[in-house]
């Protein structure tokens, strides 16, 4: 019973601790979450609406159309990076949400401000754009920097009272566990009196029957209690090692005859496993092998079908080059005529050149040792090269080749520029052997981070 009530006060006492710990915890998970989160937030807000109003200088001083765009590109950035902190605020915000309101609103009225200054500079009124920037841009910059502090000050109070709750927690705690431990030792020391009533009486009675017996020469009123429970451990240890070696020789027979049975079991399982994984691997091994054969007789159709019509498109340049070249030979061509005769001799060889590259880069392909070499492109003067190629192709009466490309789009990148021209070239050259009039139009855009090559 007293044993009993010890455990009790002992689990009340760690109970009432962890309690207490546990609300500590939550304070200190709730200055996290909201008053420090909150603080933080409204600090990168501070930075950002810093930064804009750094980068807005920047605009009215600026002395290009480039200085402008980058630095409206950093105001950009910094007010997505302000709506990202605003979105924390209004989340782990403690206070009420017109707070809140009030101040993204404030700061929603700076875009109008910005907006006109930029108008400003780009129509070339560098001295108005200053003077608001300088004037009401500040003042409004100011104002925000008034209003995001009433934020950061009632998050400051916040934390200030979860501080001083986790305290008081803490010290509740320490004076709730002095006062546990110091009954713990006071009820363990009256149990310890109590339970000590019944081993003594153990030893009286174990003394008595050691004296009884015989076992030993001494009295039993001349034995310490020592000697009386080292000879009652002996007898129970014997008979302990008596009882574990029947225990253990019947284990050993159980053991025997049932390894007997398990060994003609596993020899069984065994068998049947095997048989099953042979049996999986076959299914696996003749599927990867008619996979094999479905793509070695596609690819045997494919290259059949490519070189039955890369021997038509060899021998119509070739048939070109040869006709215009016996016309040159008979000497009955001048002037004007003659050099057309020449350049549609050009043409037809850079097209069997372009024809014998493409197979090249096949057999490559089928090799597994084409490789793709990037480096630094001028995607401008890439297109320009591709007009300059294909104006040759431009004859009276045909289709017109426009060459269109928007300003955004003249950068340089990094990619493999032969393999560029080659897709290219061959579009365009599609385009001229299927188009009988019109136009031919081939640019590039810029979709975001990406570069857009169209034709049409």
């Amino acid at each position: 019973m007293i044993l009993m009530l010890v455990l009790l006060v002992a689990a009340g006492v760690l109970l009432s601790s962890v309690y207490l710990v546990k609300v500590s915890g939550e304070h200190t998970k709730l200055l996290y979450d909201h008053p420090l989160t909150v603080s933080n937030a409204v600090r990168d807000i501070n930075i950002h609406i810093n930064a804009i109003h750094r980068n807005m200088k920047d605009v009215a001083l600026a002395e290009s159309q480039e200085q402008i765009h980058e630095a409206v590109a950093k105001v950009r950035l910094s007010d997505r990076a302000i709506h990202q902190s605003f979105a924390v605020v209004a989340e782990r915000f403690l206070g009420t949400k017109e707070k809140i309101l009030e101040v993204y609103s404030a700061y929603n009225q700076w875009e109008p401000i910005r907006a006109e200054v930029i108008a400003l500079k780009l129509a070339g009124s560098d001295i108005e754009a200053t003077r608001i920037t300088k004037g009401k841009g500040a003042e409004h910059v100011e104002m925000l920097f008034r209003k995001t502090k009433e934020l950061t000050d009632f998050a400051q109070n916040k934390a200030d009272s979860f501080y001083l709750a986790t305290e008081q927690n803490t010290r509740r705690s320490f004076l709730l566990f002095g006062a546990g431990i110091g009954l713990l030792v006071v009820m363990g020391s009256v149990s310890v009196f109590f339970l000590t009533r019944p081993i003594n009486n153990f030893i009286d009675q174990m003394g008595q029957i050691l004296e009884r017996e015989g076992p030993l020469d001494l009295k039993y009123d001349q034995m310490p209690e020592e000697q009386i429970f080292e000879a009652a451990l002996l007898e129970l240890e014997s008979a302990y090692s008596q009882l574990k070696d029947y225990n253990e020789e019947f284990d050993n027979r159980v053991t025997e005859r049932t390894l007997a049975l398990s060994e003609r079991e596993s020899e069984l399982r065994l068998s049947n496993r095997e048989f099953r994984q042979l049996n999986e691997r076959f299914k696996v091994q003749n599927a990867e092998l008619e996979a094999a054969m479905r793509r070695a007789e596609e690819s045997e159709r494919l290259k059949s079908a490519f070189l039955a019509n890369m021997s038509h498109e060899i021998r119509t340049p070739m048939n070109a080059i040869l006709g215009l070249s016996e016309l040159i030979e008979m000497g009955d061509l001048e002037g004007e005529e003659h050099d057309d005769f020449l350049r549609q001799i050009r043409r037809s060889g850079e097209q069997l050149l372009r024809l014998i590259s493409d197979i090249v880069d096949l057999s490559k392909i089928d090799a597994n040792q084409l490789s793709i070499i990037p480096s630094p492109i001028c995607v401008r003067s890439l297109l320009e090269g591709l007009y300059k190629q294909f104006s040759i192709y431009v004859k009276e009466g045909g289709p017109e080749l426009i060459l269109n490309y928007s300003a955004d789009s003249d950068v340089t990148v990094l990619l493999d520029g032969q393999r560029l021209t080659q897709i290219l070239s061959n579009l365009l050259e599609n385009a001229f052997k299927h188009t009988t009039a019109g136009k031919i139009e081939i640019g590039c855009r810029r979709e975001g981070d990406e570069l857009e090559f169209w034709g049409h």
